[in-house]
């Protein structure tokens, strides 16, 4: 919502395909040009805004919208290649991280795919969203051959270390749950 009232070209299809440019129309009650200058001035929109984080920790959970903060280490491979493997920052560092760095990398990226190169934490369950679930049954577990539709399956993905939820709503239909419990 942030990068669509602030953007350029708006709304951009992602926006009206997300259905963020509806929600922008249902909270103004306005359409078209007045929603972007009404939203950029809702005080109750920005409170939420204001009030929202990037991660929780309850238990041994950590709630995120699609990772958490790592940093890149490079290695050669087999080949000689460089590659980067990330590496989770320690848990005790993430409140100096700034809100850029997690506007641009931890917010946006696929947690499924850094989980399986070994960004993880130790005793801790990473509970993610952001990247539709589809692409782990794909490109790791090999169930399927599609991301969207076809055989594509939407299905939590469920391992040592992560539970990530997105369904591709939009496409699917279907809205992932996970129910956990904190021992006190």
């Amino acid at each position: 919502m942030r990068q669509m009232i602030f953007g350029g070209n708006w709304p951009r299809s992602i926006d009206k395909h997300n259905g963020t440019w509806q929600t922008a129309r249902d909270i103004t009650g306005v359409d078209v040009v007045e929603v972007i200058p009404k939203m950029r001035k809702n005080a109750k929109w920005w409170k939420y805004y204001n009030d929202t984080v990037y991660y929780k920790v309850i238990g041994d959970y950590i709630l995120t919208h699609a990772w958490v903060p790592y940093k890149n280490t490079y290695v050669k491979d087999n080949n000689g290649k460089m590659v980067a493997v990330p590496e989770v920052i320690p848990i005790s560092e993430w409140e100096t991280i700034d809100d850029a760095m997690w506007d641009t990398y931890f917010t946006w990226t696929n947690g499924m795919e850094f989980w399986s190169k070994g960004a993880r934490i130790d005793g801790k369950t990473i509970i993610c969203g952001h990247w539709n679930t589809s692409w782990a049954w794909k490109n790791i577990r090999h169930k399927c051959e599609r991301l969207y539709d076809g055989d594509a399956i939407h299905e939590p993905f469920i391992d040592d270390g992560i539970v990530a939820l997105d369904a591709c709503t939009v496409v699917s239909k279907k809205v992932n749950c996970f129910k956990f419990t904190v021992e006190e």
